[in-house]
C-alpha cells in the first residue's frame, strides 16, 4: 500500500519469486481523509485473483476492523507515522 500526492491510498500486488519481486498488478484507490470514521475499497475477487478490502482508519478511537462480508474475519490495522490503514484479504 502506498500514499498518493493528492491524498489517497492506493495497492499494488507483488508475487514472492524466492530472490526477488515481481509486480503483479495495481489497484484502486480510497480515501486517506475523510469525514467519516473510516474509509474502505475492494478490489479483485474474480476467479484465480486475489480478493483484497481495504481502507484508512480515520477515528483514532477505532482499535479493530471486522470484515462483516467475510465471515467477521478480523482485518491487519497498519499504523504509520500517524497514517493508520487496514486490510484484508
Amino acid at each position: 500500500m502506498y500514499r498518493t500526492q493528492n491524498q489517497k491510498l492506493g495497492y499494488g500486488i507483488f508475487e514472492d519469486q524466492r530472490v526477488d519481486v515481481k509486480w503483479v498488478r495495481s489497484g484502486g484507490y480510497t480515501e486517506l481523509l475523510s469525514d467519516n470514521a473510516l474509509t474502505w475499497s475492494r478490489d479483485g475477487g474474480s476467479e484465480g485473483e486475489v480478493k483484497i478490502l481495504y481502507g484508512a482508519v480515520v477515528d483514532s478511537k477505532i482499535t479493530q476492523v471486522i470484515i462483516v462480508s467475510e465471515g467477521n474475519k478480523s482485518a491487519n490495522i497498519i499504523d504509520h507515522h500517524g497514517i493508520r490503514i487496514w486490510y484484508g484479504i
